[in-house]
């Protein structure tokens, strides 16, 4: 019986753990000669001046991607591709505070609900599900596409630091939390 508790208790533990995922990502910096030739070509009919993109190649979980990095009108984006050229999604850089208080106020109580007290390092938001035929960046909204928000926080558990990256609906659901891991670099740098 002593073993069935023992079992047990390891057992809800593999669960809890094993709730939030981990995001192991790097990221690569290409030329434009190593991008999917599909991927240059919906930039270039997004009308993207492909000579300010930054190309990146990214490994995240074991998967292959492509991002191409531009600012378009003051707004830093990334246009993200998979391994064949296929688009992902866009995400716009924005400051969490500059949002309408509408949305602060949304993402931050799911947030709070979920862990608490946290600080927020970035946010993104994340455009999905739109007409790629004559994409313009600056023309991404609710309106002609499904929107996401990315948040990358810092939130204090058992007396340790965690980087954490979650993603919301529009309507403050929370879809996914993935533990950032940050990795050690083999190199010091002074």
């Amino acid at each position: 019986m002593k073993g069935f508790y023992v079992i047990l208790v390891f057992g809800l533990l593999f669960i809890c753990n094993s709730s939030i995922a981990q995001k192991n990502e790097r990221e690569f910096r290409v030329t434009e000669k190593e991008f999917p030739a599909l991927a240059i070509e919906f930039l270039k009919h997004a009308e993207i001046d492909l000579d300010k993109v930054k190309w990146f190649e990214e490994i995240q979980n074991d998967q292959f991607f492509f991002e191409a990095k531009v600012k378009v009108d003051k707004h830093l984006y990334s246009i993200k591709f998979d391994s064949l050229g296929n688009l992902e999604d866009v995400e716009k850089l924005v400051v969490f505070k500059k949002m309408s208080s509408e949305t602060q106020y949304m993402l931050s109580s799911a947030l709070k609900q979920e862990l608490g007290k946290f600080k927020i390092i970035k946010t993104q938001i994340q455009f999905t599900n739109f007409e790629m035929g004559k994409l313009k960046l600056n023309e991404l909204s609710d309106k002609n596409s499904t929107v996401r928000y990315e948040i990358e926080l810092y939130f204090k558990k058992d007396k340790s630091k965690k980087l954490m990256e979650y993603l919301l609906s529009d309507n403050g659901e929370i879809l996914s939390a993935q533990e950032i891991v940050i990795r050690s670099t083999e190199n010091l740098t002074y």
